[in-house]
């Protein structure tokens, strides 16, 4: 979850709740402030600031600070002309939806370039390529997109398992030397909790593929692939920007995967 979302979300005091508000006018020019200068422009006193800065998850304000100036910067690039959300109003007509779709579809799939790293694309390849048995869990609309990446990479030879019915049971599938590809955009992993630590228990590595900004899923993997991040969790028309941005990232993977024996796939498709 980004920073923005939890302070807007999480349960503040009124001291803390001050210093929300300021964070979320000031964004980028929080920069030039320091804890002491803050505090003054709210009334608040520098403790309120750092147990803010705790009840977040950091272990002081400047943490909080850098962190919260990179998401910012994040934020304000890309999607300038279109709201992730609420696309379209109902005042469009269906040309004007059909066009404000279309710009959101672009600006996911650049959002999502610019999220792209090289080391992240070579550590997730070589994870997978090094593993016994690769597994594949997806939540909501990422487990139906898990099975179309599922069906392309088998054309390359390589079998991924799609794990659906998340139980105990499956504690007996996962073996050492295995890895397991997880995409969740919100990043949850209470409802797999178990799975988890019995993976870490195997040397299972874990493969994420999630949202940008501290959340469970991202702490506990290996190698992080982050997704386009403009989303409300709840309020919105569609996910139609994570959605793009799912199939985007396991694109790039059967694609990079595809290049490691380009002409003998090539060959086969002849």
């Amino acid at each position: 979850m980004l920073i923005e979302q939890k302070l807007q979300q999480i349960k503040l005091s009124s001291g803390q709740e001050a210093v929300a508000q300021f964070l979320l006018e000031k964004r980028c020019r929080i920069a030039k402030y320091t804890v002491k200068e803050i505090a003054k422009e709210t009334y608040t006193s520098n403790g309120t600031i750092v147990r803010l800065a705790k009840k977040l998850g950091y272990d002081g304000f400047e943490s909080l600070k850098e962190d919260y100036l990179k998401e910012v910067k994040y934020l304000n690039t890309h999607f300038v002309n279109v709201d992730a959300n609420y696309p379209f109003n109902s005042s469009d007509n269906n040309t004007q939806i059909a066009n404000k779709i279309g710009r959101l579809y672009d600006e996911s799939i650049q959002d999502t370039l610019s999220l792209v790293h090289h080391d992240s694309l070579r550590d997730t390849l070589k994870i997978m390529k090094e593993a016994k048995q690769i597994h594949f869990i997806g939540f909501n609309k990422c487990a139906f997109l898990g099975k179309i990446f599922q069906i392309d990479m088998y054309q390359l030879g390589i079998n991924i398992n799609i794990l659906e019915n998340i139980n105990s049971v499956i504690l007996n599938i996962l073996q050492s030397g295995d890895c397991i590809i997880i995409a969740d955009y919100i990043g949850n992993i209470d409802k797999i909790s178990f799975l988890i630590e019995d993976a870490k228990k195997k040397n299972i590595k874990i493969i994420a593929i999630t949202s940008i900004g501290e959340n469970s899923l991202s702490l506990v993997s290996n190698v992080t692939l982050y997704l386009s991040t403009r989303e409300n969790t709840n309020d919105k028309i569609k996910s139609y920007s994570s959605e793009i941005s799912v199939k985007l990232i396991l694109d790039i993977i059967y694609s990079c995967f595809y290049s490691l024996d380009y002409e003998k796939y090539v060959k086969t498709n002849e």
